[in-house]
């Protein structure tokens, strides 16, 4: 966790993530439809990740995660395989499929992308400029004044840097055997909010050859 200089309240949010929403959010198109020769606009076939069939028909069935044009177009899609994951403000779902459903994804007219949602390893080097957190430290942005939401793989919540900050704590990490992830939440489940959800010193996260 990067250091605070100012006395903020601090919301913590711990977990080990599959390949994250928003990365495949802004991989969608940010161009308008092409026109086809009356001027009505046509939709792009969907953009799907190179090689994923492959993957799908060696592996048998893998996560992917898949952006529609609109929530409107998500039950049509998520029809397609299991569900494993759904976003209640994003278009977008997480299913479990096969090389089979991957074809059929493949000419829903209202999907816009398809890539597989596999385990991220945290690397801070790499992570920091990701979210511009760099950027935001050198403009001189503390959040003062402003809770701040936290984002790790756990925090030393016991601190005395954080004493009496932390007004939350909730931890995301998702289980799933076809891809040996197992919870690193200090309860074991795949969610844990309240009071040491994102303590990096219990559970799992307490054990570096876990991370």
């Amino acid at each position: 966790m990067r250091r605070l200089t100012s006395a903020v309240p601090l919301l913590l949010v711990s977990g080990v993530v599959m390949a994250l929403a928003a990365t495949a959010i802004a991989s969608a198109p940010a161009h308008a439809a092409p026109a086809d020769l009356d001027g009505q606009a046509t939709s792009a076939p969907p953009s799907v990740e190179p090689e994923l069939r492959t993957r799908a028909a060696a592996a048998g069935r893998i996560r992917v995660n898949v952006v529609t044009r609109t929530r409107a177009d998500l039950p049509d899609a998520a029809s397609a395989g299991q569900v494993l994951q759904t976003l209640s403000r994003f278009p977008m779902v997480t299913l479990r499929v096969d090389a089979a459903a991957l074809d059929r994804l493949a000419t829903r007219p209202g999907v816009v992308s398809v890539s597989e949602d596999r385990p991220v390893p945290p690397a801070l080097a790499e992570s920091v400029p990701l979210i511009g957190g760099d950027r935001t430290r050198a403009a001189g942005l503390t959040g003062a004044g402003s809770a701040v939401a936290v984002l790790d793989t756990g925090v030393a919540t016991g601190h005395p840097f954080l004493g009496g900050r932390v007004i939350g704590e909730a931890c995301f990490s998702p289980v799933d055997a076809d891809y040996s992830a197992t919870s690193l939440c200090p309860n074991g489940a795949a969610q844990q909010e309240g009071p040491g959800a994102a303590d990096s010193e219990q559970g799992a996260c307490a054990d570096p050859a876990r991370l």
